[in-house]
């Protein structure tokens, strides 16, 4: 199932709810329905919303990555002159990079929360479309089990997408 805005130049951006979105950035989300639980295996239904972006939180979502990927480069250009220049032990410099690597996971998960506040970016959760979906139990990830599915709140829930001016296919 795919959920589409019917006219994404007339959608106000679910990021900054202030700016209307640019077709260009428009991200794919994935929403997961429970289907059926048998012992330890969970089905489920997954559909695949296209959220919209303005040009503006677009950028913003860049600059998460610039001071990660800033932090790796320059750790691993340290590590690289200490290897040459002062004949550091290679295992130093494999323990340096796995160092580096910790680091930059944790400053880019860091800056994701920092540029959200900044910013005060909503992301994908207000989105209309999902806000329904998550009226029905729907999650946004695989990691807890809501409710079983049920046909007749499915067919509310598509109702009322489309109500909306959300087209399902």
């Amino acid at each position: 199932m795919r959920i589409v805005p019917n006219n994404i130049s007339n959608e106000v951006c679910p990021h900054c709810g202030k700016n209307i979105c640019d077709p260009r950035f428009t991200k794919t989300e994935e929403v997961y329905r429970v289907t059926y639980v048998v012992g330890n295996r969970i089905n489920y239904l997954i559909a695949h919303v296209d959220v919209p972006k303005c040009a503006d939180c677009n950028k913003i979502n860049y600059s998460v990555y610039a001071y990660p990927i800033a932090i790796f480069v320059i750790a691993t250009l340290v590590a690289i002159v200490l290897l040459v220049g002062w004949n550091m032990p290679f295992i130093n410099f494999v323990w340096w990079e796995l160092a580096a690597i910790v680091v930059s996971l944790v400053s880019w998960r860091a800056s994701k929360i920092a540029v959200a506040i900044a910013y005060r970016s909503r992301g994908a959760r207000y989105y209309k479309p999902i806000q329904i979906m998550l009226k029905y139990g729907w999650q946004l990830d695989k990691s807890k089990f809501i409710s079983p599915f049920n046909d007749e709140d499915f067919n509310k829930m598509i109702m009322e997408i489309q109500k909306e001016g959300y087209t399902i296919t």
